[in-house]
This record gives C-alpha cells, structure tokens and sequence, in this order.
C-alpha cells in the first residue's frame, strides 16, 4: 500500500497528517453495508460496482468495522434485506493512496485516480472511521477481494454484525 508520504492524487483537497499515515498502514480491510440484492448482482458481475448512492457521490461508501453500527443504525434501521461486504484494500492493484477529510459531510467528492502520475485507488477517511473509495468507474473493486456476511437484525431490532467486524 503506498501512503499519503507517497504521490497523492492531484487536486483532491485532501489533509495529509500523520494520523492517515497510520491508519493507512492499520486498514487492510474496509467494510460496507450493502442491500442484498445489489450485492448479488455485484457478485455475479465480478466486480463491486457500487450503489445508487455510491454512483451518485463519485465513490464507494465504507468504514471501519468501529463504525459499521453506528452507519447500520443511521441510515439502515429496520431493514432486513441487508449483508454487509468487507472490502480487502490491502489487496488491490496498483498504487492505493490514502489521505484524510475533515469529516464524512465534507468530503467535496473529487478525486484525481488512474491517470498519469495518480494513484489507481484513493480511500479518503474521516476521523470518525468512514471510508470514501475512488476508482474509475471502468475500474470496478474486483468481486474476488470481497466477503459477504448476512447482516439479520436481532431480537431487539438491531443489526447483528459478524465477529470479524469488531
């Protein structure tokens, strides 16, 4: 993984700090919560294409696994159509950069990847632990670096995550 130390996506506006420094050596694996049935059509297309919402905001929502509930209790409360994916960063091709945003609300969305002198994917992480993924839209996460884990809600309502997403 190359780090904020190393060419940066021109132009993204991005904070580069020793914190994302760390971090970016800490994330192997980033997680999304996902509806289902777009998951399985991702998986049977072999790539993780991303969401309506994703298409709309130019990246791929996620986090690290200390922030998956509170996201699942945000935006997805009651539903039941759900899984969540754990995206393994660690194992895409070519250069990863990372770099940090004030905050998952500030992000402006631009991001220079896959052109020359850019990196082939930038994660922008905010301090509360969310993950914005860029790729060209020609350049899909490929299936082969996802897992996918059911996402049931408990007895009490609330989504009952997997043990690996602690």
């Amino acid at each position: 993984l190359s780090h904020p130390g190393a060419p940066a996506a021109q132009g993204c506006g991005c904070i580069v700090s020793q914190e994302v420094a760390k971090m970016a050596d800490a994330v192997e694996a980033l997680w999304k919560i996902a509806d289902q049935a777009e998951a399985t059509a991702w998986e049977q297309a072999g790539a993780l294409q991303g969401s309506g919402l994703d298409a709309n905001d130019g990246f791929i929502h996620t986090s690290l696994p200390e922030m998956c509930r509170t996201v699942a209790k945000l935006f997805f409360t009651g539903r039941e159509d759900l899984c969540i994916l754990k995206i393994n960063v660690a194992g895409l091709e070519g250069e990863t950069a990372f770099a940090s945003i004030p905050s998952a609300q500030e992000d402006d969305g631009k991001a220079g990847v896959g052109g020359e002198g850019q990196p082939r994917t930038l994660v922008k992480m905010s301090p509360e632990g969310c993950g914005h993924i860029f790729r060209e839209a020609s350049d899909p996460v490929p299936w082969a670096l996802v897992e996918k884990y059911p996402l049931p809600l408990g007895e009490d309502g609330v989504h009952v995550f997997p043990e690996n997403c602690a």
